[in-house]
């Protein structure tokens, strides 16, 4: 997750928009998107990141999708920068029959 904050950081402090896909050796892709306005107001982003990975053996896995927008509001000295996130993710282990034992 280091390289997406790292593209966040990057992308809001410098404005314009980048997309990133990651190919990882299990099976793993990774979708990240980010947009923030050149010139526009610091506070002011959207990025969104989506991922998919079998896991390492057999019947394992994992699936997430997470998004941020922010904006940034100013009356006079006051600056708001209100925020919403959202976050699925889905993580799968199928244990072998018999593997727990009393």
């Amino acid at each position: 997750m280091r390289g997406a904050s790292t593209l966040l950081r990057s992308r809001v402090a410098t404005g314009g928009r980048r997309v990133g896909y990651e190919l990882g050796t299990t099976n793993r892709h990774r979708l990240v998107a980010v947009d923030a306005p050149v010139g526009g107001p610091s506070g002011q982003f959207v990025a969104a990141e989506i991922m998919h990975d079998d896991g390492y053996g057999r019947g394992r896995g994992t699936e997430r999708g997470s998004a941020i927008a922010q904006t940034e509001l100013r009356a006079g000295r006051l600056v708001l920068r209100p925020m919403v996130l959202a976050l699925s993710g889905c993580f799968v282990i199928t244990l072998p029959i018999g593997w727990l034992r009393r």
